[in-house]
C-alpha cells in the first residue's frame, strides 16, 4: 500500500490539471469490485471486505459501513426512499437503510448480474446467473421469477412504460411487462451490454461485436449502427447516443442513427461511462485513468487513478467518485453539475428510465383507459352514496395479488388513498353529511402497504390528524409500520401526537390504539434503525411508563432495545 501512495504522489506532482488530481481518497479494506452509487450527497460503496461503506460525496469522510457477510459481486443501486440494494456473490440481495442496518435479504439460486433496476413504486428486478429474471417488493417480498433461455450478460434496464430489457449472452434482449410476461426479444450481432431507456419509449444497446442499435417499445430495429470494435454500454444525452469502443473511438450518434462527430482517442476504454449535463463523457482507460470526452470529440485531462476501476459514477454537485482496484475510493471534482438522466446509468430509480416516467392522474387515467378492472373500479366510485365501496375493496385486494406494473400499483394506490381519504377529510362527520365508514378507511390502511410509494408517509400523516375511529386509527399506524420507509419523519411525528393526545386525555389510551402505535413505530424503527425523529423515542417512553397492558409496554421495550445506538 506504501508503494500505492508513492505512486499516487508521483503521477499527482506530474499532472498539469488540478482537476485532474482526486479532491479525496478513502480506503477501505479491499478491492472495489463494481461501480459506487451516490444519492443525496452520499456515496455508497461496495469493498471485497464484505462490508458497504457510506461516504460523504462532499469529504470522502465515512458515515458508516455495514458488514454483508459476502463479498459483493458489484451489483448496487439505490431506490426511490434511499434504501441500498447490494447483490453478493453467493446470490443474496441485501437491502439496507439509509442508515447503514440492514433491512431484509433474499436468497436467490444463483449470483446476481449487473446493478438491480429500481422502479419508482419500490419494486427491485434483478437477473441472475442461472438465466432468471426476479422482482421483487420494497419489503423483500418476491413477486415473480421468470426463466430466459440464457444467462443474462447485464443488469435489466426500465423504460419509462415499465418494460424491462434484458440482455444476453445469447445475443438476444428479451423485454417482459412489468408482471412478468414476455413481450418480444431482438436477436443482435452481439452479445449486449446494460440498455439505455429512451425517453419517448424504446431503447438504445450496444455489443461487444461493434453495434449500438436503437430498438423501438415493440421491438423493431430503429437504426444498426455498426463501427469496428465492440461498445462500451451507451449513454444518452440529450436523446442522442455517446458510444465509445474498446480500441478508443468516441462518437455521437442522433436520434435517426447518424453520426453526429466521431474522435479518435488513442486510449483504450473499458468499464461503464458516465454523462453530465454538459455532455462530457467520462470512462476509465486500461492504463487506469479516467478519460474525458467533451462534446465535438474534445478530449481532457485524465483523472488520474492508482489501479483500475470498475467505472465511475458522478454526484449531483459534478463529483466523479470512483473505486478503484487499490483498495480505494477517489473523488474529483467536475467543472459541470451534472442534470442528464443517465449520469449512474441504472443506479437508483431516477436513471433507469427517463425523467418524465412519473405519471400524473390524468395521465394514468390515459394509460389505464380500456382497462376493464380500471373502468370496473372507476364507475363504482362514482356510484352515489359510495355503497359499493366493500366491492371497490375487494377488487383492489385481488388485483394486489397479481404482481402489477408500476404504473398498475400507482393507480391502485390512488384508489386506495382515495378510500382512505372518504368520510375523513372530505365528509363533515358533525354536520352528518356523507356516509361515514371507518371500516373502509382501515381495510384501505391495510391493503396500501405493499403498493405506498413516497407521498404516501405524507398522506398517511395527514389523516392520522383528522381521524377519530379507533379501528382505522389503528390500522393506519400500523400500515406506517408495515411501510417502514419513514425519511422526513411524518409518520413518527404523527403517530408520537396520537400517543401524547391519548395519554393526557380522559378515556385515555386503550391497548388497541397502544400495541398499534408500537408497532408503527417499531416499524419505522426497524427500517431505519434509529428513530427518524426524537418524538417517536418520546412516545416509546410514554408507552412504556404509562398504565398500558404488559403486552404493549413489553412491545415498546423490545422496539427500544432494537435502536441502533441505544
Amino acid at each position: 500500500m506504501k508503494r500505492h501512495a508513492m505512486l499516487l504522489a508521483l503521477l499527482l506532482l506530474c499532472s498539469s490539471s488540478t482537476e485532474s488530481q482526486p479532491a479525496w481518497s478513502f480506503t477501505t479494506g479491499g478491492a472495489i469490485p463494481g461501480r459506487p452509487a451516490v444519492a443525496g450527497g452520499v456515496a455508497y460503496v461496495p469493498s471485497e471486505d464484505r462490508h458497504l461503506y457510506a461516504l460523504e460525496v462532499e469529504s470522502g469522510k465515512m458515515l458508516w459501513r455495514t458488514y454483508v457477510e459476502d463479498r459483493p459481486n458489484g451489483s448496487l443501486s439505490v431506490g426511490p426512499d434511499g434504501t441500498i440494494y447490494l447483490g453478493t456473490r453467493r446470490g443474496w440481495l441485501v437491502a439496507v437503510n439509509p442508515g447503514g442496518m440492514e433491512i431484509w435479504r433474499v436468497r436467490l439460486e444463483a449470483a446476481i448480474v449487473g446493478d438491480p433496476a429500481v422502479a419508482f413504486d419500490g419494486t427491485i428486478y434483478v437477473s441472475a446467473e442461472d438465466g432468471t429474471l426476479h422482482a421483487f417488493s420494497h419489503l423483500g417480498e418476491h413477486r415473480f421469477e421468470r426463466s430466459l433461455p440464457a444467462r443474462p450478460s447485464d443488469g435489466p434496464t426500465l423504460s419509462a412504460a415499465g418494460t424491462i430489457l434484458v440482455p444476453s449472452v445469447d445475443r438476444n434482449v428479451y423485454a417482459f411487462d412489468s408482471v412478468g410476461k414476455r413481450m418480444w426479444n431482438v436477436v443482435l450481432a452481439g452479445v449486449p451490454s446494460r440498455a439505455a431507456a429512451r425517453s419517448k419509449g424504446g431503447f438504445v444497446v450496444a455489443t461487444d461485436y461493434g453495434s449500438v442499435v436503437a430498438i423501438s417499445a415493440r421491438g423493431a430495429i430503429l437504426w444498426d449502427y455498426i463501427e469496428s470494435g465492440g461498445f462500451l454500454p451507451v449513454v444518452l444525452f440529450g436523446g442522442e447516443a455517446v458510444a465509445l469502443t474498446y480500441g478508443g473511438t468516441a462518437l455521437r450518434i442522433d436520434v435517426e442513427g447518424s453520426v453526429v462527430w466521431r474522435r479518435e482517442t488513442g486510449a483504450d476504454f473499458v468499464g461503464y461511462p458516465v454523462c453530465d449535463s454538459s455532455g462530457w463523457v467520462v470512462a476509465e482507460t486500461a492504463g487506469g485513468a479516467l478519460l474525458r470526452v467533451g462534446p465535438g470529440g474534445v478530449v481532457g485531462d485524465p483523472l488520474i487513478l492508482v489501479g483500475g476501476s470498475a467505472g465511475a459514477v458522478m454526484a449531483d454537485d459534478g463529483t466523479v467518485v470512483v473505486g478503484s482496484n487499490d483498495w480505494s475510493v477517489y473523488g474529483f471534482r467536475s467543472k459541470t453539475v451534472p442534470a442528464g438522466d443517465w449520469s449512474q446509468v441504472g443506479k437508483d430509480s431516477r436513471h433507469n428510465s427517463s425523467r418524465d416516467i412519473a405519471l400524473t392522474e390524468r395521465k394514468m387515467r390515459d394509460s389505464y383507459a380500456g382497462d376493464p378492472d380500471f373502468l370496473f373500479l372507476d364507475a363504482l366510485l362514482a356510484s352515489d352514496g359510495h355503497d359499493q365501496w366493500e366491492t371497490v375493496l375487494s377488487v383492489i385486494a385481488s388485483l394486489l395479488g397479481e404482481a402489477g406494473s408500476t404504473g398498475r400499483y400507482r393507480y391502485l394506490r390512488w384508489f386506495l388513498e382515495r378510500l382512505m381519504a372518504e368520510g375523513t377529510m372530505r365528509v363533515d362527520v358533525a354536520a352528518g353529511a356523507g356516509a361515514d365508514r371507518p371500516d373502509i378507511r382501515a381495510r384501505a390502511a391495510e391493503l396500501i402497504a405493499p403498493v405506498a410509494g413516497i407521498r404516501t408517509n405524507a398522506f398517511i400523516a395527514g389523516l392520522l390528524k383528522y381521524e377519530y375511529d379507533v379501528s382505522a386509527t389503528a390500522a393506519m399506524m400500523r400500515a406506517a409500520g408495515r411501510i417502514g420507509s419513514d425519511p422526513d419523519g411524518a409518520m413518527t411525528r404523527a403517530i408520537a401526537r396520537i400517543v401524547a393526545a391519548g395519554a393526557g386525555s380522559a378515556v385515555g389510551f386503550d391497548g388497541l390504539l397502544g400495541s398499534a402505535a408500537v408497532e408503527g413505530l417499531a416499524g419505522i424503527i426497524r427500517y431505519h434503525g434509529t428513530p427518524t425523529d426524537s418524538a417517536g423515542m418520546d412516545a416509546l417512553l410514554g408507552i412504556l411508563r404509562g398504565d398500558y397492558p404488559r403486552s404493549v409496554r413489553q412491545a415498546a421495550l423490545d422496539a427500544m432495545r432494537s435502536i441502533r445506538y441505544y
